[in-house]
């Protein structure tokens, strides 16, 4: 059977020292019950706009980050997320990851109300953080940035 599926777009952030920007996400922002987790930044592509589209807004949302202040290297990796995502429905959540460098200092970065806390961590620590959203190949992918 056919499923539908919510389509979220991520930026993964890492810096010269091999760790990736994580936020810890803040469960009274969710339309929906879900609890608090620790994600990267990006969100849910809306009607007519597009992947990039998608990352420049959320972006902008999240850290206040302008176009200018960020570019996208590849794609890293598209896999179907642990979680689903509440709306109507129940839909799975497939989510389009792409590596992105920073153009500005990182402690310019500032979080939105959407997010508890920012910061920078290990691979290792990544994995385990990420875990809670992300699918085992993209966790296990990490690996490939060392």
């Amino acid at each position: 059977m056919e499923e539908v599926f919510q389509i979220g777009v991520k930026a993964l952030f890492l810096d010269d020292e091999n760790k990736i920007l994580v936020l810890n996400s803040n469960p009274k922002e969710f339309e929906f019950d879900f609890p608090n987790h620790w994600d990267i930044p990006g969100g849910r592509i809306q009607k007519g706009d597009s992947v990039t589209d998608t990352l420049e807004r959320e972006l902008f949302e999240e850290l206040n980050l302008s176009k200018k202040d960020w570019e996208i290297i590849r794609l890293f990796d598209a896999s179907r997320s642990k979680i689903t995502v509440q709306d109507k429905n129940f839909k799975p959540l497939f989510l389009a990851t792409f590596l992105c460098r920073l153009r500005i200092p990182i402690d310019k970065l500032k979080f939105s109300s959407e997010h508890l806390a920012l910061c920078w961590v290990t691979i290792d620590e990544a994995k385990k953080l990420l875990n809670v959203k992300f699918s085992d190949e993209f966790v296990n992918k990490l690996d490939s940035l060392l």
